[in-house]
C-alpha cells in the first residue's frame, strides 16, 4: 500500500520555473529477514527487484522473489 502511495503521488507532474516534469517510478521491495540479513544483499535484491519493473513498463513496484 505504502508502495502504491508514492507511485501515485509522482505521477502528478510537478512544474518548476513554469516548466511541466514527469516523472516515472520503479520500486523494488525487499524484505528482512525473508530475503536475508545483510545490508548489501537486500540492496542487491531490491535492485534486481526494480530493474524486473523497470523491464515491464515503469510506474509499479514488485517484491524481490527468488525464483
Amino acid at each position: 500500500m505504502v508502495a502504491e502511495k508514492i507511485i501515485s503521488q509522482f505521477t502528478q507532474p510537478f512544474y518548476i520555473n513554469n516548466h511541466e516534469i514527469n516523472i516515472s517510478v520503479s520500486i523494488g521491495i525487499t524484505l528482512l529477514p525473508d530475503h536475508s540479513t545483510d545490508f548489501s544483499t537486500l540492496l542487491k535484491y531490491a535492485d534486481l527487484a526494480m530493474y524486473h519493473v523497470k523491464s515491464l513498463g515503469k510506474n509499479s513496484y514488485k517484491f524481490f522473489d527468488k525464483t
